[in-house]
């Protein structure tokens, strides 16, 4: 049995079983070697982009780590929100506005 090939359009010998084949062998070896350049090219594309990516990954950990102390300080900020809010009521401050604005930020970060 006889195929044509799809890219030059000779015909090709295709045994049993081989009805799947569409190119015959000199352009299938053509065209395999420029799919082979394409997967080069695409894995060197992506190991570039993986490399800048742990970078960034390495970056945020150092920015994480920076910020690790804050955290703790807002986590015990938290623990202790309705013993910082009784030391910052206006009512304590005789209603002074800084007091009320941080009694509000206080209630509000709490409810989150």
């Amino acid at each position: 049995m006889y195929r044509h090939c799809i890219d030059c359009g000779e015909p090709f010998p295709v045994e049993n079983g081989q009805e799947w084949k569409i190119r015959c062998l000199q352009c299938w070896r053509e065209w395999r070697a420029e799919q082979d350049d394409q997967y080069d090219t695409l894995i060197g594309t992506m190991r570039h982009e993986l490399a800048g990516l742990q970078a960034e990954c390495d970056w945020l950990r150092e920015i994480i780590a920076e910020l690790e102390p804050w955290a703790e300080i807002g986590r015990a900020l938290a623990d202790r929100a309705h013993d910082v809010l009784f030391l910052v009521h206006p009512d304590k401050h005789g209603g002074h506005p800084v007091a009320t604005e941080i009694a509000s930020w206080i209630n509000s970060e709490v409810r989150r």
